[in-house]
């Protein structure tokens, strides 16, 4: 995955690696103390189809844990194609 920090954006591994990299902006973050993303950093959020540009995208991305965490999320997610919660860890 690659990362455009410095425009604030990059991409999140979502656990369900069907969905590919998701897309994320940093106005997506819901969690007051993240103001971006760190390499390793578990993190919640949906998934939305960016009909434009045939995508999916990350949004409503809240940070559970906080970089270098070699794991991913577990417990709840629901992350069918179409829409739902989703895990994964921001790449780099």
């Amino acid at each position: 995955a690659s990362s455009g920090r410095d425009k604030g954006f990059g991409f999140i591994a979502p656990d369900d690696s069907t969905l590919g990299d998701l897309f994320v902006h940093v106005s997506e973050l819901r969690d007051a103390r993240a103001n971006g993303l760190e390499r390793g950093d578990r993190v919640r959020f949906e998934v939305k189809h960016n009909r434009e540009k045939g995508k999916n995208l990350a949004i409503e991305v809240i940070v559970e844990k906080s970089g270098g965490g070699s794991g991913r999320r577990k417990g709840k997610d629901s992350r069918d194609r179409g829409g739902g919660g989703g895990g994964g860890r921001r790449g780099g």
